[in-house]
């Protein structure tokens, strides 16, 4: 089976000029829409993926995706291009989860747009069972902390192996998801170490709607085929 991964459009976060770490933090959505440019970087995706691209697997038969809005809209024209109805998956979502970082640091969480909501703007996309009226993230949680994003790349890359020892290589599925945890996700996938919960250094770097491709056959490390295509973007819409 192959996996395409694809990171969301420009966020009005991923946009914020913030002078340090600590003013982002307190200066940021918890769950922002896409910019002008991330729209047009998704549109771009979508029909560079309706028309075949990028090669080296086959077409994608699945589309799954994180149920941040960032990544709703991103996932919304490919949808289309494609003909194929995606799948939210909370468990794609950024690291971090619904949160916003208060003055004193603590954090304060929300719980995202209720079932209903997102059945109204998004009709006929499988929702799972456990997104209800409060929404798809648990508030009380606040912020997730690294150990339990760790753990939740290890779930998503167990379902996506029993995904594929009942698939074969000419199944292809899309993954839209973010820029941290789709570094988790491939170094689990390619059964590669993670870092220390205090120190992280990305090393799977992602820009705006990259691709990157990953073959699975249900047992061993994954293969990945490239990284971070960026075929469908003209250089002024490429972002980071």
């Amino acid at each position: 089976m192959h996996i395409y991964a694809i990171r969301h459009g420009q966020s009005a976060n991923n946009a914020l000029d913030a002078a340090s770490v600590s003013d982002y933090m307190r200066t940021r959505h918890h769950d922002p829409e896409l910019t002008a440019t991330g729209r047009a970087q998704a549109e771009a995706l979508a029909r560079h993926l309706g028309a075949g691209g990028p090669g080296a697997a086959p077409a994608i038969a699945r589309l799954y995706t994180s149920p941040m809005v960032r990544a709703l809209e991103t996932t919304r024209p490919i949808a289309a291009a494609l003909g194929l109805t995606p799948h939210v998956w909370p468990d794609l979502h950024e690291m971090g989860g619904l949160f916003q970082e208060n003055e004193d640091g603590t954090d304060t969480g929300f719980g995202g747009p209720s079932r209903a909501a997102l059945a109204a703007s998004y009709p006929g996309w499988t929702l799972p069972e456990g997104i209800g009226a409060a929404g798809w993230w648990e508030a009380a949680r606040g912020r997730e902390r690294y150990p339990e994003a760790a753990a939740r790349a290890g779930r998503v890359a167990d379902a996506l192996r029993a995904l594929a020892a009942e698939s074969d290589d000419d199944t292809a599925i899309a993954l839209v998801s973010h820029g941290g945890f789709l570094d988790l996700l491939i170094r689990v996938l390619l059964e590669q170490p993670l870092p220390e919960a205090d120190r992280y250094p990305m090393i799977y770097l992602h820009n705006n709607t990259g691709v990157s491709l990953i073959a699975l056959d249900g047992s061993g490390p994954g293969r990945l085929y490239f990284l971070n295509r960026l075929d469908h973007l003209p250089a002024d819409l490429q972002t980071f």
